[in-house]
């Protein structure tokens, strides 16, 4: 029997939050959202974060993202978002 690829449910909610990363903050996160400086350029740190994680393995369902940013205070942060996409009920928990 030929043994069939995994699904892949993370890879739609990790290129959404690629491009709309301000936009989900903003919506799911507001105080989070306002204590960045979005004048200053974010950058994403995957490869750190797959380093760091003991979670990379097959068959994962979940969404890791680790951020770095700016505050309005002018000092660095670290922003980590994780969603878990819920399959049985449609729905996507999200935390930050």
């Amino acid at each position: 029997m030929t043994e069939q690829p995994a699904s892949d449910y993370d890879g739609a909610w990790k290129a959404a939050l690629d491009v709309y990363l301000q936009e989900f903050l903003e919506l799911c996160f507001p105080a989070i959202h306002a204590a960045i400086d979005w004048s200053r350029p974010y950058r994403f740190l995957e490869t750190e974060l797959q380093r760091a994680s003991s979670a990379a393995y097959r068959g994962r369902r979940t969404v890791d993202k680790l951020v770095e940013v700016w505050g309005r205070d002018g000092a660095a942060a670290s922003c980590s978002i994780t969603c878990s996409p819920r399959m049985s009920t449609g729905s996507t928990g999200c935390t930050g």
